[in-house]
């Protein structure tokens, strides 16, 4: 990567967006003709659901190129105490950049802001190394969902493990 180009990415800035602006990117890019996206997921941490996750705390994420809406992320918090990081995506002209990286360590610092126990996610195994170099660590095996062949839950620990 050219450094100019390393320091044009850096200076794009995470900004909070809307749910609306977030889900025309799912709905066109990320999850094409799914017609139930929803602010958030009831999905609890490897197994479970609850809609009183529909009543917490989220936020939506994006970096715009100039007008274009290059990446997003979403990050809800979850009955158990958990935030779930949910919806990643970047654009393909700009992956491999640590556009990624930064917006999960966002949503990240936004579940530890709401003093969440943990961040977890369900990536595609193709997202895989973002979230590893962000510091999840896989927790799972490999599972077919009705987005993805091949998705595995993921947690990153707010605290250390003593």
């Amino acid at each position: 990567m050219a450094p100019f180009y390393y320091f044009q990415v850096m200076m794009m800035m995470i900004i909070n967006i809307t749910f609306l602006e977030i889900k025309s990117v799912w709905q066109n890019e990320l999850w094409p003709g799914r017609k139930d996206i929803e602010t958030v997921s009831a999905m609890l941490y490897l197994s479970g659901y609850s809609m009183t996750n529909f009543q917490l705390p989220a936020f939506y994420f994006g970096i715009y190129d100039t007008t274009k809406l290059i990446g997003v992320n979403s990050g809800h918090l979850c009955d158990d105490g958990s935030f779930r990081s949910r919806g990643l995506w970047v654009d393909p002209n700009h992956r491999k950049n640590g556009l990624g990286v930064r917006l999960l360590q966002k949503t990240i610092a936004a579940g530890k802001s709401l003093n969440a126990k943990f961040c977890w996610s369900l990536p595609r195994k193709t997202s895989w190394p973002a979230y590893e170099r962000a510091g999840f660590n896989l927790t799972s095996d490999w599972i077919k969902t009705d987005t993805s062949d091949a998705n595995a839950y993921c947690k990153h620990d707010y605290q250390p493990q003593g």
